[in-house]
């Protein structure tokens, strides 16, 4: 399934009219690093002093965006949410509950740039790796990091627990409580189930 492919789905069936691939999420600004996410799903803040947090928080109360991010995030609980095979330190992580996340009142990203930011990657590059788990993070309500490899699977889970311990630790106060990482087959059955939803 193409990234084209999965935005046109989300924004059909989320009954949103702002969906873009490669979205540059600061056009005309100059001297500021602008991120273009492989996949973001508006409504699209993008004038100064504009927020869409209302319009975010609507999203919230809609069924089928609930479907999507509660398949979404059970697939992310299983992958991270607890100590896993592939990574000894996973207990680093801390995954809110669904319905803590998805509360009009969740303080994460409140004044996000857009509803969800997704982010593809089969790199092994930490450094590649790490700027895509930032700027899903940072640019959307919601982000959804999506690993196209197992490599690229395992680094993201890796940098995410290196991201807790660095908060933990209380060397830098980057927030990842609303970042889901996920395997592409993995989005691919949630997108199939959601179309399949009457």
């Amino acid at each position: 399934m193409e990234p084209e492919q999965i935005k046109d789905a989300l924004m059909d069936k989320f009954q949103l009219e702002e969906g873009a691939c490669e979205w540059h999420s600061f056009p005309g600004v100059h001297n500021q690093y602008s991120p273009r996410t492989d996949i973001a799903i508006g409504h699209f803040s993008m004038e100064k002093d504009e927020t869409k947090t209302t319009e975010h928080n609507n999203s919230l109360n809609n069924p089928k965006v609930l479907f999507f991010l509660k398949e979404i995030y059970d697939h992310h609980w299983n992958n991270v949410g607890h100590i896993g095979d592939h990574v000894d330190a996973n207990e680093c992580i801390e995954v809110p509950e669904f319905d803590e996340m998805v509360k009009v009142n969740f303080n994460i990203n409140s004044n996000a740039r857009c509803f969800i930011a997704i982010e593809f990657d089969n790199t092994t590059s930490n450094k590649h790796i790490l700027g895509s788990m930032v700027n899903a993070a940072a640019l959307g309500r919601v982000g959804i990091c999506v690993a196209d490899s197992d490599a690229a699977f395992n680094r993201f889970i890796t940098q995410l627990n290196y991201l807790w311990f660095i908060k933990n630790v209380k060397q830098m106060n980057f927030e990842v409580r609303n970042l889901l990482i996920v395997k592409k087959a993995q989005l691919e059955t949630v997108v199939t189930n959601l179309l399949n939803q009457p």
